[in-house]
Order: C-alpha cells, then sequence, then structure tokens
C-alpha cells in the first residue's frame, strides 16, 4: 500500500487521507499470514503529528507481533523526507525510549523542519518532557513559557495512565502508553510538540469520570454525543472547576502553554472530534471529523 502524497493532518481533506492509509496498514498487519509492504516513495510533505502516529502505530504492531520492522526501498524516498523519518527515530524501532539532543555536529538537514526523536512510555515521566524541551532549545533557541509546556506535556502523560487504557478494555499492558515527539520549522519560526495515545479517545472515557454529571450540565441535550463539543466541555470543567480532587481528565492544563506564549495554537483530536484553541481568541473551533482519530492527539504549536 502506498503512502499518501501530503503525509499530514493539518486539513480535512489530508486528515482523511492519512487516517485512510492508517486504517488500510492496521487491517493489513491483522492479518497473521501476510507480509505487509508499505510504500513511502510517494511522501512529498511530512507533517509532526502524522509522523508521530505513524511511528507509535509500526512501534504497536512490532511490540504485537514480536517482530522487527525493516525498512525496504528507503533509496526511493525524498532525501528531505528520509532525513526527517532517520530524526524522528522510525529506523530505531524498536529502540530504548530516551530524548537525547540533537547532534550539534550533524550536518543541516535538508528539510527546513528537523524533527526530534521521538519518547515514549507508560507512566507520567517529567524527565522526559524535559529533555523534550531541551532538545527543542538546542535547535530553535528558548521557549517562551517553557514552565507551562512542562505542565501540560506531564499533564497529558498522566491523563494517559489515568484514562486512556481503562482495565476493562484488557489492552496489554506494554501497550498502554504514550508517544511524544517536537519539531522546528525554521522558515516559520514554529515549534510544535505532539503527545499521542491511542486509546479509547476522550470522549468515550468522560462518561466514566467523576466530572460527567458537571460536563453534560455544560452542553445543550443536541451536543452531549457530539465529540468536539465534549472535548471542548472537558476542557472547560477543568479551567473553572475549584475542587481538584478526583479532577476527571485535567485538561486544562494543556491549554496553559499557548495561551502564555507569545502565538500559538492548541490543537485535540479524539475519535470524531477536533478542538483547536487559538492564542487572543476566545471561542476554539470545533471541527466534527468524518473518520474517527483512534485515540487521541495534543498538539502545541508556537512561534518564535
Amino acid at each position: 500500500m502506498a503512502a499518501p502524497e501530503i503525509f499530514n493532518i493539518d486539513t480535512q481533506e489530508d486528515y482523511e487521507k492519512f487516517v485512510r492509509f492508517l486504517d488500510e496498514v492496521n487491517a493489513a498487519f491483522q492479518q497473521v499470514s501476510r507480509r505487509v509492504f508499505v510504500d513511502l516513495s510517494p511522501i512529498k510533505e511530512l507533517g509532526t503529528s502524522a509522523a508521530l502516529t505513524f511511528a507509535a502505530t509500526l512501534d504497536i504492531w512490532q511490540r504485537v507481533k514480536n517482530r522487527k520492522l525493516v525498512a525496504r526501498g528507503s533509496q526511493t524516498w525524498r532525501p528531505e523526507i528520509r532525513g526527517m523519518l532517520v530524526d524522528i527515530g522510525m529506523f530505531d524501532l524498536p529502540r530504548t525510549y530516551n530524548a537525547p539532543a540533537p547532534d550539534k555536529k550533524k550536518k543541516k538537514a535538508s528539510s527546513p523542519t528537523q524533527m526530534l526523536k521521538f519518547c515514549s512510555g507508560r507512566n507520567s515521566d517529567g524527565s522526559l518532557a524535559r529533555q523534550l524541551s531541551n532538545s527543542m532549545v538546542e535547535i530553535a533557541g528558548p521557549i517562551d513559557a517553557s514552565q507551562f509546556l512542562y505542565a501540560g506535556l506531564t499533564e497529558a502523560m498522566t491523563n494517559v495512565c489515568q484514562h486512556a487504557y481503562p482495565e476493562e478494555d484488557e489492552v496489554p499492558i506494554d501497550i498502554r502508553r504514550w508517544w511524544m515527539t517536537g519539531s522546528y520549522d525554521e522558515r516559520a519560526h514554529r515549534m510544535r510538540f505532539v503527545l499521542l495515545d491511542l486509546g479509547v479517545s476522550i470522549p468515550k472515557t468522560l462518561p466514566r469520570s467523576g466530572k460527567w454529571e458537571q460536563i453534560r450540565g455544560l452542553l445543550p441535550q443536541q451536543l452531549v454525543n457530539d465529540d468536539a463539543a465534549m472535548i471542548e466541555a472537558a476542557v472547560e470543567i477543568g479551567r473553572s472547576s475549584i475542587d481538584r480532587a478526583g479532577r476527571g481528565l485535567g485538561l486544562d492544563e494543556v491549554r496553559e502553554f499557548v495561551e502564555n506564549s507569545h502565538a500559538g495554537k492548541l490543537r485535540i483530536l479524539s475519535r470524531r472530534g477536533e478542538v483547536t484553541y487559538e492564542k487572543g481568541i476566545a471561542k476554539p473551533v470545533r471541527r466534527t471529523l468524518t473518520t474517527p482519530f483512534g485515540g487521541t492527539l495534543i498538539e502545541w504549536e508556537v512561534f518564535r
């Protein structure tokens, strides 16, 4: 199967093509006896969130199959795309999860976007959030409101550990994890930080949380089953709640980094919902996704 030319999820059209491609990959891996070949040579544009989601998918299947995947035909890939996939750690699967600082002696990539090697874990690990932040500083310089980035990343990790993989879903322990990376676009002076899980999704988790009655109270009846509206309500209930005990999903802290930066956006995708918060704009933008996203992706985008 061939990857889409625009390997990105920034627009509705690109998102739909990418998720359909990912569904094909997952369906192929589910066939026990089938050998799977994924052609990445068509890729002309590679986005950070799509690259991390694909890497996480391969990571999961290597763990499930207990077999190392082999990169074939990589010489046919565009050099800048191959360089970005090398940087993010696609060729290192399976690997020891850490986020080392980039090699300062490394030649400048042919792509203006520099990827950070992804890291993954099953617990809330503040040291990995700190390492990712430090790696970004190495290639992009100081980060505005870095303490809020640290809080947002660790909060998102905690949410994964507490909510993304309910015990009753019987997901194997080593797959109950999150994945995290970052990138810097030198032309746009744009940093991106992404944290992903492949769990049951925020909208499915909310009815099980201790804040569900409060969240339902924020939603008009016709929006109770609207995934984007549910994500927004989950963020808002965290911001307005005084009682932090049993804090539900605690999504309020993931928004603080963008709000305290010079300029930027926060985007949350989960199941059929997408919510985007932009610095300086009070009301978030909600979008319903035709094809559901399997898990939850949180993306911070800030500008220097």
